[in-house]
């Protein structure tokens, strides 16, 4: 069953990735972006990773499951893993994730980010929260969809 408690929380698994591993990554992502040509068109663009990469950032899931759960128990897997770049001046735009469907699985409940190489300036990270009822649908959900009785 989902809790509410899980789609707030922050949680950080160290050791995500062995420097072994964070190296290959690099040289895999570097090898495919040259060989593909890609260029993000816009901020915060996606490019699916590749399936070498795919393999390294599903083992490393998999290994952290066990502390990702002790904050969110209902993850049970990742979804493919994608790629993106951002250059001097860019940033995330400020947005809000949910659950369109909640009796629809799989339900995203979480955001893992494996950074490749620190920007020498800048890199903020932040979150925004609120109190206001207005990111609510207004709607409660229970069992039926998967999650304890009457979840906002």
């Amino acid at each position: 069953m989902i809790h509410i408690s899980e789609t707030l929380a922050l949680h950080t698994a160290e050791g995500f990735l062995t420097d072994s591993e964070l190296g290959q990554l690099r040289k895999i992502m570097r090898v495919a972006l040259d060989e593909s040509g890609w260029q993000p068109r816009h901020q915060a663009e996606i490019l699916l990773a590749p399936p070498a990469a795919q393999d390294i950032l599903q083992d490393a899931t998999r290994r952290a499951l066990p502390a990702i759960r002790r904050t969110m128990p209902s993850i049970a897997a990742a979804a493919p893993w994608s790629y993106t770049e951002l250059s001097p001046g860019q940033e995330v735009p400020t947005h809000l994730d949910g659950i369109p469907e909640p009796a629809m699985a799989p339900r995203r409940l979480g955001r893992i980010g494996v950074v490749l190489d620190g920007a020498e300036a800048g890199g903020d990270f932040y979150i925004e929260t609120s109190s206001s009822p207005g990111i609510w649908s207004g709607e409660n959900v229970g069992e039926t969809e998967g999650f304890l009785p009457h979840t906002p």
